[in-house]
């Protein structure tokens, strides 16, 4: 659902099959089901349920960490353990940001990824300000990218993307989208998320997976479904030290 066509990430049999680096962080959504499930499904529910704020029109992504400790097994794993807990809520203008830590891991209990997310309950009201800020600031560089990458997100990514498990209505439903303030579905910020690693990796490290380290992303403006993104890239020092700036074209 990123727009992927390296047959190490989309093809079984290839002798480097490998998750994509991202994958991890829609693990919370599906849980252990099959097939389509509810929004927010039980998974998300039973891991970290988000607190009741009066208000809330919606919940929107705000920004993600994802750390890759070892690779995700590529034959699979059935007895992954996700543990999810909330860290912090913080009352905003426009609404509340909650603070969560995840950490996967096997069932030996081998520690797989650490991730962070920082979630915003648009329109959400009263609640009093307490815990953990792991929101950092995302400005690029004052100086030209090393790289730029342009590439037309289809009209159909959205669709593609809500099978990983993340089916949240308002990336697909019209109505939806107009009651949460939006004038049509936008893309998932995870999907996003992942076009932007993917450039990473294919500009400083050829593709490689094994060579990613962590991830930080902010989501500071909504994507248009069918929009032409511009990546920017700009490189401090190497790879792990990378900082990405995503600038959509309307």
């Amino acid at each position: 659902g990123i727009g992927c066509s390296s047959l190490c990430h989309v093809h079984e049999d290839a002798g480097d099959f490998a998750a994509f680096p991202t994958y991890p962080v829609v693990l919370g959504f599906k849980g252990d089901a099959a097939d389509v499930v509810s929004f927010p499904s039980p998974a998300m529910l039973a891991s970290a349920p988000m607190p009741a704020v009066p208000g809330t029109r919606t919940v929107l992504d705000a920004e993600r960490y994802g750390e890759m400790v070892r690779p995700l097994p590529p034959e699979g794993a059935s007895d992954l353990v996700l543990r999810s807990r909330v860290v912090g809520a913080h009352q905003k203008p426009k609404g509340v940001v909650i603070q969560t830590e995840s950490e996967l891991r096997d069932c030996g209990g081998e520690l797989l990824y650490r991730m962070q997310a920082a979630a915003f309950a648009v329109g959400a009201r009263g609640l009093k300000s307490a815990g953990v800020v792991h929101s950092q600031p995302a400005a690029a560089p004052d100086r030209a990218p090393d790289a730029t990458v342009s590439e037309v997100v289809p009209v159909s990514q959205a669709l593609v993307y809500r099978l990983s498990g993340d089916y949240n209505a308002l990336h697909i439903d019209p109505d939806m989208a107009m009651a949460a303030g939006f004038e049509r579905p936008i893309l998932h910020g995870l999907c996003s998320l992942g076009y932007a690693t993917r450039h990473v990796l294919d500009a400083c490290a050829d593709g490689d997976p094994s060579r990613f380290k962590a991830v930080r992303a902010r989501f500071s403006s909504r994507s248009r479904i069918s929009t032409s993104c511009d990546f920017r890239r700009s490189r401090r020092r190497c790879l792990r030290h990378s900082s990405i700036r995503k600038h959509f074209v309307r």
